[in-house]
């Protein structure tokens, strides 16, 4: 019996959602839906890179949403700044949400970091809506 439980919860999947370049899968935890790590816009690498952000790249299946994306390069400027991905990369731009299990309609706070492209990543611990 054991093992058919554990195998339950190793096959359960996470909330899915249709977003602009395709379905995430996202976990839930303590009532909270979260999915990380989703792609806002097409990689500012190469010919994008100083340009306005292009369209997300679509991609095709399911896209694991249940890790941070790469944070920009960058040092850690502040005393309070902490990083959780351990990965650094030029595409970037990726971001996260929460929000209740409820699966009611609710308001939205957006808030993307700033940082005059000296300080911020999606990952510090002061952006987490959990």
């Amino acid at each position: 019996m054991f093992g058919t439980i554990l195998l339950s919860m190793m096959m359960a999947e996470g909330p899915r959602v249709k977003v602009t370049g395709g379905t995430i899968e996202g976990t839930v935890e303590g009532g909270i839906r979260t999915f990380k790590g989703v792609p806002f816009a097409a990689p500012p690498v190469g010919e994008l890179r100083w340009r306005e952000p292009q369209p997300v790249v679509s991609w095709k299946g399911v896209r694991p949403a249940d890790a941070f994306g790469p944070r920009p390069m960058q040092l850690p400027v502040f005393s309070d700044m902490v990083f959780r991905s351990p990965r650094v990369d030029e595409d970037c731009l990726y971001l996260n949400v929460w929000a209740p299990a409820t699966g009611k309609k609710l308001p939205v706070l957006v808030y993307f970091y700033g940082g005059g492209f000296v300080a911020g990543a999606a990952d510090e611990p002061r952006y987490d809506g959990a």
